[in-house]
């Protein structure tokens, strides 16, 4: 994807986000979800966008062009706080649009600033508003499809997800299942996808 403008906003905590800019019209910004960045989640969407919004990809931090913490593993709240910012850079009314946990941020962004004019949230992950017996099913499902994938699992992937609901900073038990390996090397492409991994299969986020 190519774009000759970058737009930047600064994060409570300091961290610079960043998104390239393109098309034409009242400002669009778009949400990734937890295993993309800016820069490749909309390729397909954009060319029905741009010529009647101007598009706005940030990447969250430690993605794309974004900068990144020091420990590479950011508490939900930091997204948050991420998107909210860049919304509140762009200084004129905005829609927005977020995919998977990118929708839930949208609609956390519309919930923080009056400057969104409206909100489309794709299957939006909205982990707080889950039953606790759903969110009980839901990890049961996740420690399933790991044991069918990678055999019994070594840990607890089942408590993969409570994080997602629970406190920052709250400790949890997860498991190893061999795709971990693969992942922490692409993860150095893109730090916090290790923090995604622990939420989703169990992986180590150190």
């Amino acid at each position: 994807m190519t774009g000759d403008q970058i737009h930047r906003a600064v994060s409570a905590d300091g961290t610079e986000i960043a998104g390239r800019v393109q098309g034409q019209g009242p400002p669009l910004v778009l949400v990734h979800g937890p295993v993309h960045d800016g820069d490749i989640a909309w390729g397909a969407l954009l060319p029905l966008l741009t010529d009647r919004f101007t598009c706005y990809l940030p990447s969250l931090r430690g993605r794309g062009l974004s900068g990144d913490n020091p420990d590479h593993s950011p508490p939900r709240s930091h997204f948050q706080e991420d998107v909210n910012a860049f919304v509140d850079s762009i200084g004129e009314p905005v829609y927005l649009m977020g995919w998977s946990d990118g929708g839930s941020l949208a609609l956390g962004a519309a919930a923080h600033s009056d400057a969104v004019a409206a909100v489309a949230a794709y299957e939006p992950a909205v982990w707080t508003l889950m039953r606790e017996d759903d969110l009980a099913r839901f990890g049961a499902a996740i420690e399933q499809a790991t044991r069918a994938y990678h055999g019994p699992p070594r840990g607890h992937a089942g408590n993969a997800v409570a994080p997602i609901a629970a406190p920052a900073g709250t400790a949890w038990a997860v498991s190893l299942p061999p795709i971990c390996d693969p992942l922490t090397s692409a993860a150095r492409l893109a730090p916090t996808m290790m923090w995604v991994w622990s939420l989703v299969i169990g992986c180590p986020r150190g």
